[in-house]
């Protein structure tokens, strides 16, 4: 299977979890009048990461093996994540500071996230629950033209919505590996 590590969606339910504790965190932090909420915020999250993903990894060590697949990382892949990073985290920026009704780090989140999906899944495709997801994040994108959002609500919306987007395509993914790992035992 060329695309085991890609569909290995177990690995990214903690980053998706991180980012949703990440911003309860620094939500519920935010009030206070030592303007550590963001640092909490992040620190709890990469907390959660880093926990779930080694579980997640173990999980699948214990019940799969701890085989990957052959495909390397190329240095175009890395350089285009860090591009894509580097343009969300501006856009963020730009929204943290704007009175525009509709933010744009949502929208370039899920343009980001379909490209990356796109490639790494590029022999297996994208399923109707991948677009899904990066729709449904690209819609949080129209959430301050409903509700007035402070500053920091609209940041937290943009990890929050890529949270869930992460999580629900983490599952995605991670329930496609075990159908084909599934059928090929089934085929011996």
């Amino acid at each position: 299977m060329r695309e085991y590590d890609s569909l290995k969606g177990l690995m990214l339910v903690p980053t998706g979890a991180g980012l949703l504790v990440g911003a309860a965190v620094a939500a519920m932090a935010t009030g206070s009048d030592s303007g550590l909420g963001p640092l909490l915020g992040g620190l709890a999250g990469l907390l959660v990461q880093g926990i779930g993903l080694r579980r997640a990894q173990r999980w699948y060590d214990d019940h799969i093996g701890s085989a990957t697949s052959s495909h390397r990382t190329s240095a175009t892949t890395v350089l285009a994540a860090a591009a894509g990073c580097l343009a969300i985290l501006a856009a963020i920026g730009l929204d943290a500071f704007s009175a525009r009704p509709v933010l744009l780090a949502p929208v370039l989140i899920a343009l980001v996230t379909l490209a990356l999906l796109r490639y790494a899944l590029r022999r297996s495709g994208l399923t109707i629950g991948h677009y899904a997801a990066c729709a449904a994040l690209a819609l949080s994108a129209l959430l301050p033209a409903v509700v007035d959002l402070s500053t920091a609500g609209r940041v937290l919306t943009s990890f929050a919505a890529a949270g869930l987007a992460v999580i629900a395509i983490g599952l995605i993914d991670h329930r496609r590996l075990m159908s084909a790992i599934t059928r090929r035992r089934a085929a011996r």
